[in-house]
């Protein structure tokens, strides 16, 4: 019965790392790279028209354009898909 329960707990960390991975992978490299804290939040931006600017007084904050319906429906799909509640 132990063997069984550590076999199961083995197979549950790899499935987690599996997940973990395929999360990391849909996050825009320029998201991930200026390290933002809201990483979800900056792909969906940039997947849907949005752009990185600089912040006054050095650093980057990411910024969304929602001029466009089909552009904020993208956005909030975006971040449904994530996970996010819309």
């Amino acid at each position: 019965m132990l063997a069984i329960a550590a076999k199961l707990f083995a197979l549950t960390g790899v499935l987690m790392l599996a997940v973990t991975s395929a999360d990391a992978q849909r996050i825009h490299p320029d998201c991930a790279k200026r390290n933002f804290s809201d990483k979800v939040g900056c792909t969906c931006a940039l997947e849907n028209g949005g752009a990185i600017v600089p912040r006054q007084g050095g650093g980057w904050r990411w910024v969304s354009r929602f001029g466009q319906r089909q552009v904020n429906d993208g956005f909030v799909q975006c971040m449904k898909r994530h996970g996010r509640a819309g």
